[in-house]
């Protein structure tokens, strides 16, 4: 769900760029949809997991394998489909090793503070 819902956020910052409004959610809120969405979800599990610090690390892992999945059949799919500067294929595989470390690092840390903050709620309402 947190994956579907960064994809969603992604998808729909770009496809409405001309909007001048827009260009904040490109730069904000595309950036933080790994952390918004993860703290969403991990927020409505209402601290239900013990170890907080391990299940948001295996939780930004997976994120970080969905990421890094999407991001190498996108950029294959790119580079066969369009012919691209080779400056601007350098980038694209240069963005598969930070952007699957991104996405992993921000949703491990949306996770826990998400549960973290849920579980505080539940102790002192």
């Amino acid at each position: 769900m947190s994956y579907g819902a960064m994809l969603i956020l992604s998808a729909l910052s770009f496809i409405l760029l001309p909007v001048p409004v827009l260009h904040f959610a490109i730069l904000f809120v595309t950036p933080l949809s790994p952390f918004i969405s993860s703290y969403i979800i991990a927020k409505k599990r209402h601290g239900s997991v013990k170890e907080t610090g391990s299940f948001g690390l295996k939780f930004g892992l997976i994120m970080g394998i969905l990421a890094a999945i999407t991001i190498v059949i996108s950029t294959l799919v790119l580079s066969q489909t369009m012919d691209l500067e080779r400056r601007t294929q350098s980038l694209l595989w240069i963005a598969i090793f930070i952007g699957p470390l991104y996405v992993g690092s921000m949703s491990a840390l949306g996770t826990m503070y998400g549960m973290l903050k849920s579980k505080k709620n539940i102790i002192s309402p």
